[in-house]
């Protein structure tokens, strides 16, 4: 008999993400949301969701994502 422990597929950080910001993505369509902003996203989770959203996996619209982009940039760190 083999184990139920064969059958659970290796845990994948990038695929919890996926599956939660799917989830997310979903509950917020059932109450009219369709565009978030993540003013706190690092360059390695703005690059995850532009991968979502070429994928199609990803529907919700982010206005700031490539903004975000250029705003890590040192240079473009200034002081007001």
């Amino acid at each position: 008999m083999r184990s139920v422990r064969e059958k659970i597929p290796p845990y994948s950080e990038t695929r919890q993400q996926k599956e939660a910001l799917i989830l997310a993505q979903q509950e917020l369509f059932k109450n009219g949301i369709t565009s978030v902003h993540e003013a706190g996203a690092g360059l390695k989770t703005i690059n995850f969701m532009e991968e979502l959203f070429k994928k199609g996996d990803l529907e919700l619209t982010e206005p700031l994502k490539k903004a975000s982009k250029g705003l890590l940039k040192w240079e473009n760190l200034r002081i007001l």
